[in-house]
Formats: C-alpha cells, structure tokens, sequence
C-alpha cells in the first residue's frame, strides 16, 4: 500500500510545479505522481510475467478498496437499478394507460431488472 505522507508530498510538489500550466496539465501531473504511468506499464507489459505479477503489480500501485467502501459501492449499484426500474415500471403503467407505445421504457425496466437478477444468480464460471 502506499504511504499516504509521500503520495501527498508527491501530489503537492507536482502541484507546486506546475503552477503556471492550464488546470488539465496540472491534473495530468498530479496523475502521474499519484500513479506512475512507467512503472505500471513496466510491471504489466514485461516478458514471462504471469496474471499473478499483474495482479501484484496493479495491486502495489492501486490497493483494493476497504471492505466499507465495497459494500457501499454494492448499494449504489443495488439502489440504482432499483431505482430505475421502478421508474421505468411506473412510465410503462402511465405510457400503457394514456394508449403510448412503452418501447423505449420498456427496454430500460427489462435491461435494470436483468441487471438486479445478476447480481443474485451464481455466475456459471465459478467453481463449485
């Protein structure tokens, strides 16, 4: 994982540097300190390296999230589709009712509630 003083000082001298630049290169340096671009490329694009050097590689540089930030991000995704497709279930009552063609609601309440069922159903890659 990594330190968090260094990545800041990092961030704040690359800041510090490019004072003068537009705002888009100074995000771009501010990137580039916090995600070194080379060494990623390095550790991913070398000659015999397996999945696992990736992984380690993208994992020294990007640590996986907490398990808090996961699970609020699972209840995002989770509200979201649920939120649409009880949006889109209501349009298609009202679209149905005043004698409309649903289509293009319709698609949007079958895509959301399809992605709420795949978020329960076991994937049929997994091992048993």
């Amino acid at each position: 994982m990594a330190n968090p003083t260094a990545t800041h000082a990092a961030i704040v001298a690359s800041l510090n540097a490019t004072r003068d630049l537009s705002p888009a290169q100074q995000v771009a340096a501010v990137q580039n300190a916090v995600l070194p671009t080379d060494t990623i490329t390095a550790a991913l694009a070398g000659p015999g390296k397996t999945a696992e050097d990736q992984a380690a590689a993208v994992e020294a540089v990007l640590p996986k999230p907490s398990q808090d930030v996961t699970n609020f991000l699972w209840q995002v995704v989770v509200l979201a589709l649920a939120a649409i497709a009880g949006l889109s279930l209501v349009g298609l009552v009202v679209l149905i009712a005043i004698g409309k063609t649903p289509d293009l609601v319709l698609t949007a309440f079958t895509a959301s509630v399809t992605g709420l069922l795949g978020l329960f159903v076991q994937s049929p890659v997994t091992s048993h």
